[in-house]
């Protein structure tokens, strides 16, 4: 995640539907504490076509 010193949502989640456009087939993702939330909001809003085949998420805020 670009700029770890300051996360923002929108650049996360503009780099998270960036990349997972670009793959093909079935993915792993694993997001770690604020990275997992981001992770995780940005799936919960966006459509996405990418296939997750399992999400991991390491010590999430909540």
């Amino acid at each position: 995640m670009s700029h770890e010193d300051r996360p923002e949502y929108e650049i996360g989640n503009d780099q998270i539907t960036k990349e997972l456009a670009v793959l093909d087939g079935e993915v792993i993702l694993i997001g770690h504490s604020l990275g997992g939330s981001i992770l995780l909001r940005c799936l919960s809003e966006e459509t996405l076509t990418t296939s997750i085949a399992v999400l991991f998420l390491l010590a999430p805020p909540y």
